[in-house]
């Protein structure tokens, strides 16, 4: 997978294939000025769909320009023309030498400003309110769209957290109380193996001490008697 640089607009690299000479010869000075001859792929014509083929994350950041013939798109948050197609054939042309592969891609994805609801990498750009005031109604409905899938995801992502925090919860309570019946019962048995081994070690002291409480009690009874004779 091949995508700008900042993850917005992507193509799969298995869709695309070596510009001919016969092709290459359609290419105007407008697109030499932005893509790199010897870094240009071609789109498979099967795989064109939304955007003439490319996977878009946020399509309100792809601008679109027309010239003669050809159209070309530039990803807005990186700064990169991503591809052009041709209007009299569907040629789609890719450029190839801008775009980023998976080792790269991998490295953005830590990014501080990677937003994983859209799988992109937002670049900074400060809006004043005047300048929000004089959006056209498309770009309007497209922020309100990002709010409602923002807020809906946020929504969901509370509801998941609640439901792991139950059952980790649930999974806590079990681990506590298989924790307290075993050492409840390992303290049965210290116990018991403290008293068996007090009894051990004091079995022959105390028979001695019951031996001498009996020839006490005998000699007492002993004296008792001759006084009374």
């Amino acid at each position: 997978m091949l995508s700008c640089r900042c993850l917005n607009v992507k193509f799969n690299i298995g869709f695309l294939r070596d510009i001919s000479e016969a092709e290459l010869s359609l290419i105007n000075s407008e697109v030499r000025a932005h893509f790199d001859d010897h870094n240009i792929k071609v789109l498979l014509e099967d795989t064109q769909n939304v955007m003439d083929g490319a996977q878009v994350s946020v399509v309100s950041l792809v601008q679109k320009r027309c010239v003669n013939d050809w159209t070309f798109y530039h990803c807005f948050n990186c700064k990169v023309f991503t591809h052009a197609s041709y209007a009299k054939n569907y040629l789609v042309v890719v450029n190839y030498g801008g775009m980023i592969g998976l080792e790269e891609q991998k490295m953005l994805f830590a990014d501080p400003n990677y937003f994983d609801l859209y799988g992109i990498v937002l670049k900074h750009r400060q809006k004043t309110d005047e300048q929000l005031k004089s959006l056209k109604p498309s770009v309007v409905a497209a922020l309100h769209n990002i709010q409602d899938t923002v807020s809906d995801f946020i929504k969901y992502e509370e509801k998941q957290m609640e439901q792991r925090i139950t059952e980790y919860t649930a999974l806590q309570r079990a681990a506590f109380d298989d924790l307290n019946v075993k050492v409840l019962g390992q303290r049965k048995m210290l116990e018991q193996l403290v008293c068996a081994a007090y009894w051990d070690t004091n079995e022959d002291a105390d028979s001695a001490f019951e031996r001498s409480v009996e020839e006490i009690s005998s000699l007492v009874s002993g004296s008792a008697a001759k006084g009374m004779n």
